[in-house]
């Protein structure tokens, strides 16, 4: 039984059984999205380290390159 008065307030026990239902339900999926979302990000910040790391690689091969580019030159004039 609602009245204006009474609003969306569970009045009987299976309303009652039934909104702690759908908030179980709500609770498990936030639950599971925050999982979702933390493995997502762990996996980003995976990727971004590796390829930090593949840059910083890139770039040491880089100067060493250069370095023995103009030990060549140096040698060569």
């Amino acid at each position: 039984m609602r009245g204006p008065d009474r609003g969306l307030i569970p009045t009987t026990q299976r309303e009652r059984d039934a909104a702690q239902a759908v908030s179980g339900v709500a609770e498990d999926a936030g639950e599971t999205i925050k999982q979702d979302a933390a493995a997502a990000t762990d996996q980003v910040v995976g990727q971004a380290q590796s390829s930090a790391d593949t840059v910083r690689g890139d770039a040491g091969v880089a100067v060493e390159q250069t370095k023995d580019d103009t030990r060549q030159a140096r040698a060569a004039s």
